[in-house]
């Protein structure tokens, strides 16, 4: 499972990068994610800038609830 979070770090690290080159920001504080599945022995350690993520179990896509429960 480390593997996912290490390989998914690196995908967020490219993904900033873009965004810098392409005069974007991402607001990092504001930034959310959620896992949908059963597995809830994983921890929360995904960053983007050194900015830890908030795991979340609910959150809306453009006004639909959705969870991973």
């Amino acid at each position: 499972m480390q593997d996912i979070y290490r390989n998914t770090n690196q995908d967020l690290a490219a993904l900033s990068d873009w965004f810098r080159a392409n005069q974007l920001s991402v607001n990092a504080s504001k930034t959310k994610y959620i896992i949908f599945g059963n597995d809830n022995a994983i921890g929360n350690n995904l960053e983007i800038d050194g900015v830890p993520l908030e795991r979340v179990h609910t959150t809306k896509f453009s006004g639909i609830a959705t969870s991973s429960m």
